[in-house]
């Protein structure tokens, strides 16, 4: 019922923000310097970023089973159950378009400032619309049956990179529409992806075994394994891992729900609800 904002320098809460009474939980949320955008299954929320905290916009019933979102000023995108988008204007307050994106439900979603839209599904296929032209669906399909879990595509690049629920990361060419590279890095799922804005040579990669995987962006080689060691108060030290070693005999791994690559530094958000700091 709560967003909080952290520093990733100090580590120290920065902001929080609250849903209302009775309000269901959210599934979704992204932010700016001005404002958080979050989604519930059946209500999009706004927050302004100021000392006041206040709404800037609840708005319900426009969607049914919202299950992830993404935005870029003006509009928000929510990708829904029945593989449907939702385009909602955060200024007039209305739905401006609703694209058929699946057959099955959405379960990541990216939009950026060039009116692009990508979508993954949980029958492993891809899906990218271009909201600014002729709004037609192109799809591409993967040879892994397994759900695409998360993905990351970056504002003008034509470069994304997905992972699945087999622990599959991939790379495609959205201008060829064809896919450049797949490996498995991990034996379970991946849950998220992300690489440094304008960096073309890593991606970091988490997912349900608390390992934090280094990925060559060219190949999808694994440069290195990392995970948390036995924590000494609010201090983890991290580990790098050998290729040999056996990751399903160490118990102190906790999964990697989210993470998000800065300067000389990852941010992961985990199963146990710690956020750590990796600091390279």
């Amino acid at each position: 019922q709560v967003v909080r904002l952290w520093s990733a320098e100090s580590c120290n809460k920065l902001e929080k923000y609250r849903l209302p009474d009775k309000a269901a939980p959210l599934v979704d949320f992204d932010f700016d310097a001005t404002k958080i955008v979050g989604v519930s299954r059946t209500r999009l929320y706004i927050w302004k970023r100021s000392w006041s905290r206040d709404f800037f916009g609840s708005c319900e019933g426009l969607f049914r089973n919202g299950l992830c979102m993404s935005y870029a000023d003006p509009q928000a995108v929510i990708g829904c159950e029945d593989g449907s988008v939702h385009v909602y204007d955060m200024y007039s307050r209305k739905t401006s378009n609703i694209v058929k994106m699946h057959r099955y439900s959405i379960s990541c979603v990216s939009f950026d400032d060039e009116h692009l839209l990508v979508t993954g599904s949980s029958h492993g296929s891809i899906s990218i619309s271009d909201l600014s032209s002729d709004q037609r669906v192109t799809t591409l399909h993967t040879d892994d049956a397994a759900g695409i879990r998360t993905l990351c595509h970056s504002s003008r690049s034509h470069i994304l990179f997905t992972g699945s629920s087999s622990g599959y990361v991939s790379c495609w060419d959205l201008r060829k529409r064809g896919r450049l590279w797949e490996s498995r890095v991990s034996p379970s799922s991946i849950y998220s992806v992300h690489h440094l804005r304008g960096d073309a040579s890593i991606l970091a990669v988490g997912g349900i075994d608390g390992v934090l995987r280094i990925v060559d962006q060219k190949n999808g080689e694994v440069l290195s394994r990392w995970m948390a060691a036995a924590e000494a108060e609010s201090r983890v030290e991290a580990v790098k891992l050998n290729d040999d070693d056996r990751i399903e005999l160490m118990r102190s791994r906790v999964p990697i729900f989210c993470l998000s690559v800065g300067m000389q530094k990852i941010v992961t958000v985990h199963g146990d609800r710690g956020i750590r700091l990796w600091k390279f």
